[in-house]
């Protein structure tokens, strides 16, 4: 799925929210005793949280798009239920597809993920 992550101390964490000077990591599972810089921790819908200093994670943005029905679509989202979320910034596309939505909203649905093919995974260091 395409989301952002922050690289802490070499290893990559989800990278939820940030703020002047800081960035939010999901621990996905590490205990507390991995993050010796935190500034704070808590919790919200997308799980455990820590806050590290900004200078202490390096910051990637990673895409991953696939072809579903012969047409490219960026994944995002978790996968639920055998499906996972799929947008396009193509209208055109989103009606071949039948992904609901518009251009203020953007155009998001859901796609089974077993009839992803050609998947491709794309990094970028943002900071």
């Amino acid at each position: 799925m395409s989301r952002a992550e922050g690289e802490y101390r070499g290893r990559r964490y989800e990278l939820l929210f940030h703020g002047d000077g800081w960035r939010a990591l999901a621990l996905g599972g590490a205990p507390a005793s991995d993050f010796p810089d935190a500034l704070e921790a808590g919790s919200n819908s997308r799980g455990d949280w820590v806050k590290v200093p900004a200078d202490q994670v390096v910051w990637w943005r990673v895409g991953v798009s696939a072809l579903w029905k012969g047409e490219r679509v960026a994944v995002v989202g978790r996968e639920d239920g055998g499906t996972v979320g799929v947008t396009t910034t193509d209208p055109r596309r989103a009606a071949r597809l039948g992904i609901p939505g518009d251009q203020q909203q953007g155009w998001l649905g859901r796609a089974p993920v077993t009839e992803l093919t050609d998947v491709e995974v794309s990094e970028e260091k943002v900071s």
